[in-house]
């Protein structure tokens, strides 16, 4: 009976960190996936309009870890909790710039 209740109690922080972690990863994912879009933009679009280059920036790795809102939080979760390789979403961050790296070892850091 004390274990039902402690465990019932304990269900309002759980949501609570949830809806959190949830927020953090989220913002996160934004601003990593608004600094790969304005790095496709200045390096593969030579700061023009993509049009015919899609084929080329799809073909990156950047893109697959960081092309879009969705992918970048999935990304951050996979990283966070082991499922992928911290280092190779790392690296492509690297070519962006080292500060989104290190950005993304300090989040990384700092949840776990």
């Amino acid at each position: 009976r004390i274990l039902v209740s402690s465990v019932i109690h304990t269900v309002k922080s759980l949501t609570w960190m949830i809806v959190l972690l949830t927020g953090i990863l989220f913002m996160c994912g934004v601003a990593f996936a608004q600094a790969s879009t304005q790095y496709f933009i200045d390096t593969v679009c030579n700061k023009q309009p993509c049009q015919g280059r899609t084929a080329k920036v799809e073909g990156m790795l950047l893109h697959d870890f960081f092309g879009s809102i969705g992918i970048a939080v999935l990304t951050l979760f996979k990283s966070l909790t082991e499922g992928l390789s911290r280092k190779g979403a790392l690296k492509q961050l690297e070519d962006i710039s080292v500060f989104w790296s290190i950005y993304s070892c300090c989040l990384l850091r700092s949840a776990t």
